[in-house]
């Protein structure tokens, strides 16, 4: 008896499957063991040109509702957002290219404050660093002993026998000067200069010695130039302007990343979501119905789609 209602159950199956209708379902009488086998098929009224075959399966798998989940990746990649468009999701695709366009505003932003501060303690360097005042006691007395030291960027002009000096205002002068103790005479503030600077010729000529009395015997000169520590604070802060630049073009790279791989996620869920109108869902369910001559028969329904 169950080896037959098998065998019936998946002849109906291969039936429907061969050429499945929108919506069908299967009525199956659940009979006593010595009634009649009786297998019935009740089909829904939709016409038979809606009939999902193949071919049209695959049309409508093809159709415009579909998203390439490498073109979403590809396009929020290059620009964010892009690919979220793309896969129909606007107020995401929105939420990051309006993200892209903050972050790329800040970059410019904090970028043009690191320039306006480069600008500010250049300016400041050339009217309170004097370079004739420092190349005068280094090249004219200090050099002349061949103690190394860490060198400006300097011209030299050779003319008619005599060699004249001209700063070569590299990025490496601007950081020298405010950086290195050796070149704390040459800021203007600095206290009793010229006695300082005379000490530093009379005593041993090594680099050791000179460096010792431009210190004035503590760990460092910055105490001996006040315009030299607020120099130094203005080259910070120009340079945390670039620091904070360089976080807004992270953050933008990891907004292409992030965005591309959410276009792809997004355009996935959306082709999930047509294939599930069009997948077969089979499920079986029990019914009574009533017979030709009034009376409540037991049925089992097998229901092939859901469409």
């Amino acid at each position: 008896m169950s080896r037959i209602i098998i065998i019936a159950l998946a002849t109906i199956v291969l039936t429907v499957a061969a050429n499945p209708p929108l919506s069908s379902s299967l009525y199956m009488p659940v009979f006593a063991p010595d009634e009649e086998i009786l297998l019935l098929a009740q089909a829904d009224d939709a016409p038979a040109e809606e009939s999902f075959p193949g071919e049209q399966q695959d049309e409508l798998f093809k159709s415009e509702e579909m998203r390439d989940v490498r073109t979403s990746f590809l396009l929020s990649l290059v620009l964010p957002g892009a690919g979220e468009y793309y896969a129909g999701s606007y107020i995401k695709a929105g939420t990051f290219l309006a993200l892209e366009a903050g972050l790329w505003a800040g970059y410019f932003i904090f970028n043009k404050k690191g320039d306006d501060g480069i600008e500010e303690y250049e300016a400041f360097a050339d009217e309170n660093w004097d370079f004739d005042y420092y190349i005068d006691w280094f090249a004219n007395e200090i050099d002349s002993f061949d103690i190394y030291t860490e060198q400006l960027p300097i011209d030299t002009v050779i003319s008619g026998g005599d060699t004249t000096y001209a700063p070569n205002k590299t990025h490496d002068y601007y950081e020298m000067i405010g950086k290195y103790d050796w070149f704390v005479l040459g800021w203007n503030d600095f206290a009793n200069r010229d006695a300082v600077r005379d000490s530093t010729l009379s005593v041993a000529r090594t680099q050791g010695d000179i460096l010792n009395v431009l210190r004035g015997g503590q760990a460092n000169a910055f105490f001996r130039s006040a315009w030299r520590n607020e120099y130094m604070v203005m080259r910070k802060e120009a340079n945390d302007q670039y620091t904070t630049a360089k976080y807004f073009i992270g953050g933008a790279i990891l907004n292409h990343v992030l965005s591309a791989f959410d276009a792809a996620w997004t355009a996935k869920r959306s082709n999930d979501r047509v294939y599930q109108g069009f997948t077969f869902q089979p499920s079986l369910k029990t019914d009574i119905v009533i017979d030709t001559h009034g009376n409540p028969e037991p049925r089992l329904v097998l229901n092939l789609a859901t469409f």
